[in-house]
């Protein structure tokens, strides 16, 4: 009798122990079902809206990396023919990935190659925006950009095309990703990852600052000379007008191909004509001038770099020096190295100088070559210290037959 009511325990505990599981899965479903009722007509609102979401997707790599092509072939091609081709070349590349993940796995959603090519695009444009700094930072604000623009692109497609316009998820979603999209813009506008921290720092109270020199501003006022200003180059419409340099020596790639040819084709200089070219501010009326020779960065070589000096060419003017700033912008679109950089400042201070010794011309007798000085911003500023060192030898260091003849 105790064996069989044992028994009958153990059997209603297993039944029991059953029933309650039986009844924590229907809760389950129950759950689920609610979930799947609730969210279904969302999910199928965004499904319908995959093609406004692939193409916004694509809209904002494009727009964002149109700057690509136009830079390839220095702004021969405008922004917006840059960001044309580029989208052309983003969905090709979309499509192929999707392509090759059919034959690979027998499944693919375009939608997702569309994403995910996109993503790549935002993040090397923050990549290179902020020059390889905060990574994780602007990886996690790249793929939320890219995933609230899918979001918006998919409800606006859906709005449009399915006529569906009762969707309380699709105007949160939306309303939430436009919020973000404005929070990225601002954010890359006003801060991009650091930009603000000098005005940050100025504003943390010293422990004790230091007191400014007597009649430190009115040093930093103009002198009392007035300001005249020419410019020298090939051009006819230089005041001065020098010859080209042949530096096809000194080109480092001596077959262009590929990339090379590319630049080639749409680079407005060749190494066999070097322009000898800058521009002039010196003090109306005097004479013997000390001059300071100075070279920019490396910039965007369509961007004239050598006239951003002009506040520092008038500043020492008005106190009696002569300032030249050398053009240098075939270095920058060539990509060739300091020792070009060097060389080209050099020829400019030799040409300047032979035009300082002439007569007839603006520039004879301005110079004392006495008293000169070099420097520079950035890269031309790296290249201070080996135009120094050319200056006093007879022939170019990387080979011997190229000879020097300089000694300033």
């Amino acid at each position: 009798m105790e064996t069989n009511t044992e028994q009958v325990q153990e059997k209603g505990g297993i039944k029991r122990l059953f029933d309650r599981k039986e009844k924590k899965q229907k809760k389950e479903n129950r759950l689920k079902a609610f979930i799947k009722r609730k969210t279904g007509p969302a999910a199928e609102f965004m499904r319908a809206g995959r093609p406004g979401g692939m193409i916004a997707v694509m809209m904002l790599a494009s727009l964002m990396n149109g700057w690509i092509i136009s830079g390839l072939t220095f702004d021969k091609i405008p922004w917006i023919v840059g960001c044309l081709i580029l989208s052309v070349l983003l969905v090709l590349s979309a499509e192929l990935i999707n392509l090759v993940l059919k034959l690979l796995f027998g499944a693919g959603k375009r939608c997702k190659s569309y994403f995910f090519v996109s993503l790549f695009t935002i993040v090397f444009d923050n990549l290179a925006g902020t020059q390889a700094n905060c990574i994780p930072a602007f990886a996690v604000m790249s793929f939320l950009l890219v995933f609230a623009t899918d979001i918006i692109g998919r409800c606006l497609w859906a709005f449009v095309f399915k006529r569906r316009f009762k969707q309380v998820f699709a105007y949160v979603a939306a309303a939430l990703s436009l919020v973000y999209a404005g929070f990225y813009v601002y954010f890359m506008v006003n801060d991009n990852f650091g930009m603000d921290r000098i005005e940050f720092y100025n504003q943390i109270p010293v422990a004790r600052s230091s007191e400014q020199v007597s009649g430190f501003d009115s040093y930093l006022e103009k002198g009392p000379y007035e300001v005249s200003s020419l410019s020298y180059g090939p051009e006819y419409t230089d005041d001065i007008v020098t010859e080209t340099l042949d530096f096809t020596v000194f080109d480092s790639v001596k077959e262009r191909k590929g990339m090379d040819a590319l630049n080639d084709l749409f680079m407005d200089y060749e190494f066999a004509e070097v322009p000898v070219k800058g521009h002039v501010w010196y003090p109306s009326g005097l004479k013997n001038c000390p001059v300071f020779f100075m070279v920019h960065g490396n910039h965007d070589s369509s961007v004239p770099s050598y006239m951003g000096y002009e506040y520092l060419g008038e500043y020492l003017a008005s106190n009696g020096y002569a300032v030249i700033s050398v053009d240098e912008n075939i270095i920058n679109a060539s990509g060739e190295g300091n020792d070009k950089r060097a060389i080209l400042l050099l020829e400019n201070m030799k040409t300047v100088f032979e035009l300082n010794s002439s007569s007839g011309n603006l520039l004879s007798g301005l110079l004392n070559e006495d008293a000169v000085a070099i420097g520079g911003h950035s890269r031309g500023g790296e290249m201070v210290a080996t135009a120094y060192l050319f200056n006093d030898l007879d022939a170019y260091p990387e080979d011997g037959n190229i000879k020097f003849d300089y000694h300033f």
